[in-house]
């Protein structure tokens, strides 16, 4: 997947800056003196440096899911979402030439703040959200000392340098596939009847379809006139107790339909 972003921010300079065929090269090696040292050509360098998670994207929600049609729900844990951070670098036999290379591809940069989706490969082609880009963000003295540091490490002379971020999600996580809970049971008790037998109460859910639109429409038990509101065709219905209960379909206390359902029992489907 990051070989895969490194190739996008390679077609995006190669298009917007445009760089002709072998004027410039794109690398993405690690810029240090033995790799310097062999440049033929005019260069932009793309190192990628570090990687890390980026909490304030952090999803809310650990785990979300997904309800099919097969009658199973898919539980999926929110995906991280992980800065990749990069160093855009000029190399060129004189230092005007490396200058305007900076700010071609700075331009071209700063002007997408996502990564385009027309060149995105298949395997980004599932991100929920645009890819965003930081370019030319990180600023002030703490921000020169790590490019300090990164030049140290290489044992290269420094540079000036495009700083720029990737941010994607990264799911490393298995889906959860089970069966939908289509019914629940309540019991209740006195404490100071440990051995009486406790009330036993029931929810049963279900669908009602040949609907199109829910608004004022409620399912009740016709005993007791317990009822539930529709949300995406479905419905649920507590406080039941065993047996046989009548399930009215109401709009603006009209019945438009009915059905006979068992408590506990399975999804029920009442068509209008």
């Amino acid at each position: 997947m990051f070989r895969d972003v490194d190739e996008v921010i390679a077609e995006l300079l190669r298009r917007d800056m445009p760089i002709k065929k072998n004027e410039i090269d794109l690398d993405f090696h690690q810029p240090v003196r033995e790799w310097s040292g062999r440049l033929s050509r005019p260069t932009l360098n793309i190192f990628l440096y570090g990687i890390e998670e980026n909490v304030r994207l952090r999803h809310s929600e650990v785990w979300y899911t997904e309800k099919r049609d097969d009658g199973t729900a898919v539980m999926r844990r929110s995906p991280a979402r992980v800065d990749l951070h990069y160093l855009v670098t000029a190399w060129a036999n004189d230092p005007e030439d490396e200058h305007t290379l900076l700010a071609r591809a700075l331009m071209v940069l700063m002007r997408a703040p996502s990564l385009p989706e027309e060149l995105l490969p298949p395997s980004l082609s599932d991100q929920k959200n645009p890819i965003p880009l930081q370019v030319a963000q990180s600023v002030g003295p703490a921000h020169l000392g790590e490019h300090s540091r990164i030049w140290n490490a290489l044992d290269n002379e420094a540079r000036p340098a495009i700083s720029l971020t990737v941010t994607i999600a990264l799911d490393p996580y298995k889906p959860l596939t089970a069966p939908l809970v289509r019914s629940r049971e309540i019991l209740f008790r006195r404490m100071d009847e440990v051995a009486t037998q406790p009330d036993v109460f029931w929810t049963l859910g279900g669908t009602v379809t040949g609907i199109k639109e829910e608004q004022g429409i409620i399912v009740r038990d016709a005993r007791t006139g317990v009822a539930s509101d529709l949300v995406e065709g479905r419905f649920a219905i507590g406080g039941l107790r065993a047996g046989a209960v009548e399930l009215e379909v109401v709009r603006d206390d009209q019945v438009i339909a009915s059905s006979r359902a068992e408590v506990p029992g399975p999804d029920v489907t009442i068509q209008i």
